[in-house]
């Protein structure tokens, strides 16, 4: 088709113009509008947008189109502009000017004639690439890149070749390359150290050999003739390939990878396999990596495998690896300019992704704060660094249910002023999108027992990260804290002299809270070995002292059990006791008045009570019991400590005998001597270590809410594998849990 885009109609041509127009098809009047001197430069833009869309669509099924566009010059240039763009032939008419003079008497006059020559294509060669014999591939340059503290290797793909030379150009429009590859103009932009071609066998592999060959002396276009010759009659060593184009590129190491046309599912399976080889043979696995992907050319699925493996050698690797994603735009080409574009903001998009799905789903902040330290520049460094602090405050108190760090890093992320934070645009998505999620889940502006209820709701995001151990300790802390908050508030108050602002201080030191969790432990064990007694609390308060104990036994303490057991309880079974325990808890946190005398936890603390400042008096027994800040076990110290000035007094306020503790230490070095010297414990040996086995058949009967069988003390003595299948001796589990589980009995055994 021929458009007549004039103010000549074509009814008027001569047979000459006619006839050379037809050669495009049929001729097609559209009306040039008229352009009035008062418009401005947007209302004729936007007329000219709306114009070359109305062209476009007559034209959109014509092949081997063409326009003759001719008019008032502005619009003719915008006009000729946008249709060139979408590769549309843009025509001007060519006329030879004839003028007669004619006069008559004191009259002259002059008659024009336009005879028309032919029609001529607009053409802009401002962005026209140079002729082939001038066109240079990039090489890597080595110079630039002796300061570099991590790898860059460039991965493209290449298809079944008819690439024209183009101008390509950055975002600013500076040129970068004249070249028919949209990869020589990464190479220029950034320099790699590594190639890694992607591509069939039926790849234009020969022309790439080709393109490198042309800054190459005789002997050595020589040698890249016959190997494109070779390559072209699919009779290649694809390692002397390799070897050509690392020397005539000037890289550090070129790899190219072979895959089929996948074109059916099997072919498709191949891709894992050979596009993770090849990624691994050109990797260095001792370095940081900058990966670049071009993504201008062949199969599209092959960005999607090969940003997979990325994140998958990131994830198990120490290393950090990075990547950049750019794409020769030439169907977006203005003139003979092809935009190459830098999609890193998609890029770093699917970072952020990532790392709040990581944080939601695992509770690892590693990506989080990767995704941050990028975002970091000269401008936002302090404002950055803030984030990350208070993060890494947030991620301490959630491995350690530290209730003053776990509010506080709450509150900072529920508050955060995401729009004022100088990020990019995708740093503000995913943090608000945190943000909101964090205040949907913990904001209750009306919650009674806040701190209660703020751990419940993190056993529930723990437990649906399937993290059910950490959904224990939450669970577990809750409970205290709740009992703290409702039950017990009003006594240890009065007991202990405390205002409010005290108290909300007192329920989040551990030594405070201890007297509450015992008194929880020996209650549920009291009702669950004595069913008789059950009838003074409800059959649902039953229900939950056994997920209580489940929990405390087989989700929190599995690892360090005193035997280790063939069952571990399966992750649907944790889940459910989780579960059910988190919704008896807040269906009582929701309860205001129990509707009977044995519901909630009310009945259990009816005779609770603790010794006024008694917590402060066995504070530093357990402190004595822990050992010194340099990790030096006191109870093993054979310069006897407890005679000290620093202990002797405080000891002995709160309840502790010197000669007791002398007793356990000989106990505890005789069990260390014949562990190092891997001897097996016998009955007899039981005689010499009276104390140590009345501390563990205490804890065996706290445990199994039943009588310590014969032999278990000695079963636990033995040297065995723990449920992370590292070995330990006795002596070794001794230390680590009368330090940690067993503290206060063994602190009950120093005091008797």
């Amino acid at each position: 088709m021929f458009i007549n885009y004039t103010n000549h109609p074509s009814a008027n041509w001569g047979e000459k113009q006619t006839r050379q127009a037809s050669e495009y098809g049929e001729i097609v009047d559209i009306h040039f509008p008229a352009i009035s001197p008062e418009m401005s430069r947007d209302e004729i833009y936007e007329l000219a947008c709306r114009e070359c869309e109305r062209i476009l669509c007559i034209l959109e099924y014509e092949k081997d189109s063409a326009v003759l566009c001719q008019g008032e010059f502005s619009f003719t240039y915008l006009m000729v502009h946008f249709l060139q763009s979408k590769k549309i032939k843009v025509f001007t008419a060519v006329s030879e000017r004839k003028v007669k003079e004619l006069s008559e008497g004191d009259i002259s006059c002059k008659e024009v004639e336009f005879c028309f020559q032919g029609f001529r294509e607009y053409d802009d060669r401002r962005m026209r690439p140079k002729p082939d014999e001038e066109l240079h591939p990039s090489v890597y340059k080595k110079e630039f890149n002796r300061k570099k503290k991590e790898e860059t290797i460039l991965i493209t793909q290449l298809g079944l070749g008819g690439y024209q030379n183009t101008t390509y150009i950055d975002e600013k429009g500076n040129r970068i390359a004249n070249t028919g590859y949209a990869f020589d103009a990464v190479v220029q932009k950034e320099n790699p150290d590594k190639m890694l071609f992607i591509g069939t066998r039926n790849s234009k592999w020969d022309d790439v050999i080709k393109w490198y060959s042309q800054d190459l002396d005789e002997k050595e276009k020589e040698e890249g003739r016959e190997l494109g010759i070779l390559i072209s009659e699919k009779k290649t060593d694809w390692k002397a390939a390799e070897a050509f184009l690392c020397k005539a590129g000037r890289f550090e190491k070129v790899k190219i990878a072979i895959i089929p046309n996948g074109s059916s599912e099997e072919q498709l399976n191949e891709y894992f396999n050979i596009l993770f080889e090849a990624f691994n043979q050109i990797l260095d696995k001792e370095k940081n990596t900058r990966i670049i992907f071009d993504i201008s050319n062949g199969f599209r699925s092959i960005p999607l495998y090969m940003m997979m493996f990325i994140r998958y050698v990131g994830m198990i690797s120490n290393k950090k690896i990075s990547y950049t994603v750019y794409y020769g735009m030439f169907d977006a080409r203005q003139g003979n300019a092809t935009p190459l574009v830098n999609l890193n903001t998609v890029s770093e998009l699917t970072e952020w992704i990532n790392a709040i799905s990581e944080f939601r789903s695992f509770g690892s902040v590693k990506k989080l704060y990767q995704c941050l330290e990028m975002e970091k520049n000269k401008d936002n460094a302090d404002e950055v660094n803030g984030i990350i602090t208070e993060i890494q405050h947030f991620d301490y108190a959630l491995n350690s249910n530290n209730l003053y760090y776990l509010e506080t890093g709450i509150k900072y992320i529920v508050n955060l002023d995401v729009d004022a934070l100088q990020l990019s645009s995708q740093a503000k998505l995913m943090l608000e999108d945190l943000r909101k999620d964090f205040s949907d889940r913990f904001v209750d502006e009306t919650a009674m027992y806040p701190h209660a209820k703020m751990l419940v709701k993190l056993s529930q995001l723990f437990t649906q990260q399937g993290r059910y151990g950490a959904a224990a300790v939450s669970v577990q802390e809750s409970i205290i804290t709740y009992i703290m908050e409702r039950y017990v508030r009003t006594y240890i108050m009065d007991t202990e002299n405390l205002n409010s602002d005290e108290y909300e201080r007192y329920i989040q030191q551990y030594d405070k809270r201890r007297p509450v969790k015992e008194h929880f432990d020996r209650k549920v064990n009291a009702y669950m070995s004595a069913r008789g007694k059950r009838k003074a609390v409800s059959d649902e308060m039953c229900r939950f002292m056994e997920l209580y104990l489940n929990i405390k036994n087989d989700i929190r303490n599995v690892d360090a059990h005193i035997i280790a057991r063939e069952k571990v309880p399966t992750s649907a079974k944790m889940e459910e006791w989780l579960n059910k325990s988190i919704a008896f808890m807040l269906k009582d946190m929701n309860t205001f008045i129990p509707q009977s005398q044995n519901n909630g936890f009310a009945v259990l603390y009816e005779d609770f009570r603790i010794e006024e400042n008694s917590a402060e008096k066995q504070k530093y027994a357990i402190e004595f019991i822990r050992g010194t800040s340099h990790g030096k076990w006191n109870l093993i110290n054979e310069g006897q400590p407890e005679i000290s000035a620093d202990f002797s007094q405080k000891l002995s306020a709160a309840g502790v005998k010197q000669e007791t503790v002398q007793k356990l230490r000989q106990e505890l070095l005789y069990v260390k001597n014949r562990s190092e010297k891997n001897l097996i414990f016998t009955t007899s040996d039981l005689k010499t270590i009276p104390l140590i086995c009345k501390i563990l058949n205490t804890w065996f009967e706290t445990d199994k809410q039943r009588k310590p069988q014969s032999g278990e003390v000695l079963q636990y003595l033995q040297t065995k594998r723990d449920m992370k299948g590292k070995k330990k001796t006795a002596y070794e589990r001794l230390e680590s849990v009368m330090k940690n589980n067993l503290l206060q009995k063994v602190l009950n055994i120093l005091t008797e």
